[in-house]
């Protein structure tokens, strides 16, 4: 969801130290605790894309239509490499057979796309994500957009 206000241009140090104040003394009372809500887990065999396109009815996605993410336990990175200017993209692989291309937008640099290119071809992760409908030159195809991952110890 956006919002969007106006703000005098010499009072955006003031609007700064505002909400550093707030937002800190907000994180000194509660901390802060990462979630990441799944609606449930599928392999690389089953992300096809015919299940891209039946999830891909369910929308349009937003507050009250969360879109649908999974987990992938168990994967490993088959291939990984960095594309565009800082985006990580990937070959999700799993025992059972069956390969997804993945991407994770903005992390090259970050340590999701880092744990991402260090592991191709090494220990399998738990990989958790959206899947969609990837369409370029005409070919469409599954992709698992990736919000975070897990190396398996």
């Amino acid at each position: 969801m956006a919002a969007g206000f106006t703000l005098a241009q010499n009072r955006i140090n003031d609007f700064r130290n505002f909400l550093n104040d707030r937002v800190g003394k907000r994180i000194e009372e509660t901390g802060i605790t990462p979630t990441l809500h799944l609606d449930g887990s599928m392999t690389t065999a089953s992300a096809t894309l015919d299940t891209a396109e039946q999830l891909q009815q369910l929308e349009p996605f937003g507050s009250g239509n969360p879109e649908p993410r999974f987990v992938l336990p168990s994967v490993q990175i088959s291939f990984a490499d960095t594309v565009g200017e800082d985006h990580t993209r990937c070959t999700l692989q799993s025992i059972e057979g069956g390969r997804l291309n993945g991407i994770c937008f903005r992390s090259s640099d970050r340590p999701l796309g880092q744990a991402i290119l260090s592991a191709k071809n090494g220990r399998p992760m738990h990989v958790a994500g959206r899947l969609r409908v990837n369409s370029w030159r005409g070919r469409s195809s599954p992709q698992l957009l990736i919000d975070d991952a897990q190396p398996i110890w």
